[in-house]
């Protein structure tokens, strides 16, 4: 076999568009080839979207709003206070620990159409709607606290109950006697209190607290837990006062050159609590409850006759 030496070209063959026609097929093979990488391109972002729309939805659920908080003072049972045709106020247990309050009407002062007043850590009480004393009633658990044998315009101390024991508390303003009778035409001041964990434990809480400016103490213990049906929440409080002093000034015919004690603004008291609890069944429960109060050394405050300058100016009424 002869091979024949050299270069033979093709007749009617351009070779400069070999280039453009492999350009086109490989734009052929990719076009065909698209859709099967990308196909699943859709579903995986629908369902990026379907779980970002899920986890927004549970943090908005998480979080608490104003349509979420309930009441039950308002009208017997659980509802909505959006739902609810009266001025209700709910504190929750971080609104009290956050306010540093010692009784129910600390955490009064910042609420609209409320007013407090009294002399003394203990002998302050709720004006509600230019309703006070025993016209505005005093609820813990939905018991009565007022007293009726106290003054009418005197009311009930709201110290009695001890807020290192209250979950929360609801205040509604304006008249409730359709639903909580005599005592409530300017309103109802009702503190819930806690209740065993729910989980099996046990828990125990110790507080210490001290102030320079009403020169104040207090310490308190809070034990709680549950064992199989059982539970139990107890605690104990201790709180000292120190008598404070007026600032010197002038107030009408009265003129303090300097500070002047106040008497009997101070208090020591204790207050004891608890509650024992056992489950019949997963949504009834016996339990037995008990509190105990003391104060002395508490009262209504006073200044020394000698100190107010000539008696003769000085009324009383």
């Amino acid at each position: 076999m002869i091979r024949p030496s050299g270069s033979y070209t093709f007749p009617h063959v351009r070779t400069d568009l070999l280039p453009r026609i492999l350009s086109i097929l490989a734009l052929v093979v990719l076009v065909a080839v698209a859709p099967v990488y990308a196909e699943p391109a859709p579903q995986d972002e629908e369902q990026g979207a379907e779980e970002a729309a899920e986890a927004e939805e549970a943090e908005l659920e998480e979080a608490p709003t104003f349509h979420s908080q309930t009441t039950v003072t308002a009208t017997g049972s659980e509802v909505e206070t959006f739902q609810v045709p009266y001025a209700v106020s709910v504190f929750e247990l971080e609104d009290i620990q956050g306010i540093q309050a010692d009784t129910a009407a600390d955490i009064l002062f910042q609420e609209p159409g409320v007013d407090v007043n009294g002399i003394g850590p203990n002998q302050k009480r709720p004006i509600i709607r230019g309703e006070r004393g025993l016209r505005v009633l005093y609820l813990e658990d939905g018991m009565r606290m007022n007293n009726a044998r106290r003054q009418t315009d005197f009311g009930e101390i709201l110290g009695l109950s001890s807020l290192d024991n209250v979950e929360r508390a609801e205040v509604v303003r304006g008249p409730a006697s359709v639903l909580w009778g005599e005592g409530s035409v300017g309103g109802v001041i009702n503190l819930i209190t806690r209740s065993a964990p729910a989980g099996a434990g046990f828990n125990a809480q110790i507080a210490l607290r001290y102030g320079t400016v009403d020169s104040h103490s207090k310490a308190t213990l809070a034990l709680a837990g549950r064992a199989d049906r059982f539970s139990y929440n107890l605690g104990a409080s201790v709180r000292d006062y120190s008598d404070y002093d007026a600032p010197g000034g002038s107030f009408g015919d009265i003129t303090f050159v300097d500070d002047t004690p106040v008497n009997d603004t101070g208090l020591e008291d204790d207050s004891y609590y608890g509650r024992l609890g056992y489950d019949l069944a997963d949504n009834q429960e016996m339990f037995f409850r008990f509190a105990s109060y003391s104060a002395g050394f508490t009262g209504f405050g006073w200044v020394d006759p000698l100190l107010l300058g000539e008696l003769d100016r000085v009324r009383i009424t």
